[in-house]
């Protein structure tokens, strides 16, 4: 019997699965979005505490400050608009592919410090320059639902369906890795540390 969406294979092997195999992986991907959950977490707390109060912020306002996120994080979730902003509540999926596309902008000038020859100016044009290029691969290949610079937000923009064996569009990640690694040298070059 063939499944008329390939993307939802691995439901239909679970349900074919026994009891012990379906709690086994729901426990699974629980323990999986809890730790991206807390993960998230620990890096604002530490982010406040470090960067914002140099420091000196103690260990009880810090716990009070991570209780106090699970309150705005739910409310986030909800998917309230606030200025404008529409907050979607996206997919777990969908987040990982946005933090995936930040990473695809910014690990080649990031790696290329490790070569003398970049300098901290030419590294950050590139950093830019890899979101830059991905918005110039959304003229190239639009959206079809959407504006050309959705790409950064939405990677998914413009994918080959699930049912034709796709899962994003890794174009839209290949565009910002070159585009970062060009500005970066190009940038390094032009703008060399004195």
């Amino acid at each position: 019997v063939g499944i008329s969406d390939p993307s939802i294979a691995f439901f239909y092997l679970i349900d074919e699965s026994s009891l012990v195999v379906a709690s086994v992986l729901i426990v699974l991907v629980i323990s999986l979005v809890c730790s991206s959950a807390d993960t998230l977490q620990n890096a604002i707390v530490a982010s406040i505490s470090r960067d914002i109060y140099d420091n000196r912020m103690d260990l009880q306002l810090s716990r009070i400050a991570t209780i106090a996120m699970i309150p705005i994080a739910i409310y986030l979730a909800s998917g309230p608009t606030i200025l404008g902003f529409h907050f979607n509540a996206w997919s777990v999926f969908g987040i990982f592919l946005f933090a995936d596309m930040l990473a695809a902008a910014t690990v080649s000038p990031v790696l290329m410090t490790l070569w003398g020859g970049v300098s901290s100016r030419g590294a950050l044009i590139g950093c830019v320059a890899g979101f830059a290029s991905v918005a110039i691969y959304g003229l190239y290949e639009p959206p079809a639902d959407a504006a050309f610079y959705m790409y950064i937000l939405h990677p998914t923009g413009g994918a080959v369906p699930a049912s034709e064996g796709g899962l994003t569009n890794l174009y839209a990640f290949l565009s910002a890795i070159i585009g970062s690694t060009a500005a970066t040298v190009v940038g390094s070059y032009a703008l060399p540390d004195e």
